[in-house]
């Protein structure tokens, strides 16, 4: 069940009948609500840094990276829900690799290569939220990808 709910305002003369106008269309585009929703359809979309952790590399640093999509809820009663995402994520790291003689001592050479991950990713999750005024809410789930292209920039 969706309820609308606008106030509507009219004035008598023609300045108060252009003013209630104005009020109307305002009332019309900004208050309306909504109650009984369960389906909740939105955008998504984030800033991030990925990096490995490996002793293989003498010097790894973080790669800024970011992702974007659509999401999806259903919320059943007031306790459950259960969702969906398409995404797409960019993610990657920086390697920097010192050169070593015979006996491992550098060399003063220093190679750095990036590798970037392109990926479409399908998260499905379950939640349960707690409250009325105030709420809290747990998640989880499960995030299959897909790895769209690999790449690898060497000097």
């Amino acid at each position: 069940m969706l309820e609308v709910k606008a106030t509507i305002e009219i004035g008598k003369s023609m300045l108060s009948i252009m003013n209630g106008t104005a009020s109307l269309l305002f009332f019309l585009c900004f208050t309306l609500t909504a109650t009984g929703q369960s389906h909740f359809i939105g955008a998504k979309g984030g800033y991030s840094w990925t990096n490995i952790a490996t002793d293989a590399f003498a010097i790894h640093k973080t790669q800024p990276g970011f992702s974007f999509g659509l999401t999806y809820d259903f919320v059943t009663g007031k306790k459950f829900s259960f969702g969906s995402e398409l995404l797409y994520e960019k993610r990657g790291y920086t390697n920097e690799l010192i050169i070593t003689d015979d006996q491992g001592n550098p060399t003063g050479q220093n190679y750095s290569f990036s590798t970037h991950y392109n990926y479409f990713t399908v998260p499905l999750k379950s939640g349960y939220s707690v409250g009325n005024k105030f709420f809290g809410f747990a998640s989880i789930g499960v995030c299959p990808a897909v790895l769209l292209s690999a790449t690898m920039t060497v000097p």
